[in-house]
């Protein structure tokens, strides 16, 4: 659990190289945006959103997804309404334009508000940003690109009044210093299957963390062999049943197979018992969405005593002549 702290913390800072700010980035503490930019001027001048409009380009979810979630975004955490259309800000409004700079609306907005940006510059993942009176400019080398460009926008967002918000002006060029940046989780039981998805888009996204190592182990009902979804959520609970073990073994954790301490109880996982294929895959979609890739881990060898409860399937066993469990 410590290393994975640790390997979380490595991430965290790893959209940036750990520098002196370069002159021109506002060194005032705390910084507003978090992991810190590669290159980056923020202002306190503010650009009110009370007029704005997110504008995105025409085409699929993918190409608009960025600039609606800004608009859910600011919705959810400033309690203020930032409209999305598609292609131009309605006259009297003031745009802010989010997207692909592959897209024909981005890279002319960029063009004008003096960006220099291509798909290839700053490269992967990478985006850049610039607000001023006139209205924002959001351009992703990529999806992702776009996407981080998006959480940094949002990090600059603050509350106005009662029903507004207000965003620092800002010139911001920036690319990940580190290109897998994963965190390590269990999948979620199916109580917290919302809450999943909270935490993608408001820490992993926010943070620009790009992939998760999901672990599964039997926390998933198989199709092919439903009795392991049904022994990990046995084995969990007569886990429980023992109750605190330490008085009693002087260890944390029950005894497995022939009397040997199952180190590998990550009770967590599925929350002790077990979701179906549908909920894994719609949190694969959800995870697509923003920006993240999942690595499926499932244990193997001294890892799935659960397997070993399984009815039928004693051969799994790490000592076959040993108890189950």
């Amino acid at each position: 659990m410590h290393l994975e702290i640790i390997i979380a913390l490595v991430c965290l800072f790893a959209f940036a190289p750990l520098v002196v700010a370069q002159e021109g980035v506002r060194k005032v503490l705390p910084y507003p945006v978090w992991p810190i930019p590669q290159e980056a001027e923020i202002s306190d001048a503010r650009l009110l959103l009370a007029d704005a409009v997110i504008v995105v380009p025409e085409g699929d979810r993918e190409a608009q997804y960025p600039g609606r979630l800004l608009s859910e975004l600011i919705a959810d955490h400033f309690m203020a309404v930032v409209p999305v259309v598609v292609g131009s800000a309605p006259e009297g409004k003031t745009p802010i334009v989010v997207g692909q700079i592959g897209e024909k609306l981005i890279a002319d907005a960029a063009k004008s508000a003096g960006l220099k940006i291509t798909a290839a510059d700053p490269g992967p993942e990478g985006y850049v940003l610039k607000i001023d009176a006139d209205g924002a400019v959001i351009a992703g080398c990529d999806y992702r690109g776009a996407l981080y460009g998006v959480s940094t926008f949002e990090q600059l967002v603050h509350q106005w009044g009662h029903q507004s918000a207000a965003v620092r002006h800002a010139t911001i060029r920036d690319w990940p210093f580190l290109p897998v940046r994963w965190v390590h989780v269990y999948i979620p039981g199916k109580e917290a299957l919302p809450y999943a998805r909270r935490y993608m888009r408001d820490f992993l996204l926010r943070y620009k963390y790009n992939g998760l190592i999901m672990e599964v182990g039997g926390g998933m009902r198989f199709d092919s062999h439903p009795e392991l979804a049904v022994g990990w959520r046995r084995t969990v609970s007569e886990w429980y049943a023992h109750g605190e073990t330490m008085d009693k073994f002087g260890e944390g954790i029950p005894l497995g197979a022939a009397n040997r301490f199952a180190a590998s109880c990550h009770f967590g996982v599925a929350g002790g018992s077990y979701i179906e294929k549908d909920d894994l895959a719609h949190l694969a979609e959800v995870a697509q969405m923003y920006g993240l890739e999942i690595i499926p881990e499932i244990q193997s060898l001294s890892h799935v005593y659960y397997i070993a409860s399984a009815i039928g399937l004693p051969a799994v066993q790490e000592n076959p002549s040993g108890p189950i469990l």
